[in-house]
């Protein structure tokens, strides 16, 4: 089901920017939601998944292969850093996983276009601050309603 919604939010909200060059999008949000809520490899599955489908029925089938490990190690690193972090900073793995994915998708923009690289990777760089708050303002919420249920299983409720 995860799939299927990033697929959509990836695809038919999406937001053209440089001349349809790329396109903003919200599907990283549940990439790193399923990361923090499901696991790394999870997360890494499920954001691998959709988004190189995306890639490839969208007329961006060239970046497929980096987008499929993109993709996996924003989830990777974002569900590790949540574990591991203390208290607050651990919101900061997901911004630091979605800064990994700008910087493997500006490497594929070199490859393809050049020293011209750097102006698609402006606009990966405003997709991965606002996946990581949005990912932020709805995690928040979703950790308590799942603390909540574990206390009620806890409690025999």
């Amino acid at each position: 089901m995860l799939i299927a919604l990033g697929y959509v939010l990836t695809v038919f909200l999406k937001i053209p920017y440089a001349n349809g060059a790329g396109y903003f999008n919200f599907g990283d949000v549940i990439t790193l939601l399923a990361a923090v809520i499901l696991g790394p490899w999870y997360g890494a599955f499920i954001g691998a998944s959709f988004s190189s489908m995306a890639d490839l029925f969208s007329g961006f089938g060239q970046f497929v292969p980096f987008t499929i490990l993109a993709k996996a190690l924003m989830a990777i690193i974002s569900g590790y850093l949540y574990k591991i972090f203390p208290k607050k900073i651990k919101y900061f793995g997901l911004l630091i996983g979605s800064l990994v994915m700008v910087g493997i998708y500006f490497i594929s923009y070199f490859i393809y276009y050049g020293l011209g690289a750097y102006i698609s990777s402006i606009f990966d760089l405003v997709q991965a601050l606002i996946s990581s708050l949005l990912g932020y303002f709805l995690l928040f919420p979703l950790e308590k309603y799942f603390q909540k249920k574990s206390d009620e299983h806890q409690s025999g409720l």
